[in-house]
């Protein structure tokens, strides 16, 4: 994450998962991302809508 974000001169990185995907939550976290808050109803899956958590990681946290 630290080269990509410092070679392509990112100043926000952003990911969402839906909130009943606790494995993604994990990853996100382990990777440094913080959580921000949860989305409602943003991610249309083939089960209906479901909520998102927005996660983020900016060139000052690396």
């Amino acid at each position: 994450m630290h080269g990509h974000c410092t070679t392509l001169r990112l100043h926000r990185v952003e990911l969402s998962h839906s909130t009943e995907n606790v494995a993604s939550c994990r990853v996100a976290q382990y990777a440094g991302f913080a959580t921000e808050g949860t989305k409602r109803r943003e991610g249309r899956h083939a089960d209906g809508w479901h909520d998102m958590h927005l996660h983020s990681r900016l060139d000052s946290d690396l």
